[in-house]
């Protein structure tokens, strides 16, 4: 998976989109640059008052806008309603619904609409990801299972 940096690798205006704007108006990405928060000018927002109103919202890329990524390197979105699999095996009832941020690593959550398993997203647990087929390996399911 990749560790970020995606408004990086985005050229200057870049078109970007943002959350709660049922309009989805288009702004143009200038400059990114980071601080304790991730800090981004757009060529529409000309003035401090005005992007007061984007604190809080998700910053938005269409997927033919993503950067290309390295072999083995994996987008957060793509994970998104994978299967579980161990020993060859597909667990139907479960997917993934969500990617925790952790300061050691991602924690992958897995649901099947009434429990919630959670297992860090390291070699230890999770082996191959096959996007074509939709499945991710969990090492260890059953353990994981059996402890909810």
């Amino acid at each position: 998976m990749t560790e970020g940096g995606v408004l990086d690798q985005l050229p200057s205006n870049s078109p970007v989109y943002f959350s709660q704007d049922p309009d989805f108006k288009v702004y143009t990405l200038q400059s990114v640059s980071h601080q304790k928060v991730t800090i981004f000018k757009l060529s529409e927002i000309t003035s401090l008052e005005g992007a007061k109103g984007f604190v809080g919202r998700n910053l938005l890329i269409k997927k033919d806008s993503l950067p290309s990524l390295n072999e083995g390197e994996i987008y957060e979105y793509q994970l998104m309603g994978l299967i579980p699999v161990e020993n060859g095996s597909s667990i139907q009832e479960y997917q993934i619904i969500s990617v925790l941020r952790n300061p050691a690593h991602p924690i992958l959550e897995f649901s099947n609409g009434e429990n919630s398993i959670l297992i860090p997203f390291i070699n230890r647990y999770i082996g191959e990801v096959n996007l074509q087929k939709k499945e991710i390996e969990v090492i260890g399911w059953k353990d994981w299972f059996d402890a909810i």
